[in-house]
């Protein structure tokens, strides 16, 4: 991912803006519904990881 990051800034000081986002992931792929989430009130604290994206014009990548 490093290495793919680094070129794709590389890229960016000759032409286009590169976008880098960081997002909260905990690993779910599909939300808790409402009815769900009311029936569990304990919180399970557990390490959260984080979702990295980088954008340049139509080149994507993302890493957990």
């Amino acid at each position: 991912f490093l290495t793919s990051l680094h070129k794709l800034f590389t890229q960016s000081k000759s032409n286009g803006s590169l976008y880098i986002t960081m997002k909260r992931y905990d690993g779910r792929v599909k939300p808790i519904s409402k009815r769900n989430q009311k029936a569990k009130d304990v919180h399970v604290t557990t390490e959260n990881s984080c979702l990295l994206r980088a954008t340049l014009g139509n080149q994507k990548i993302s890493t957990v």
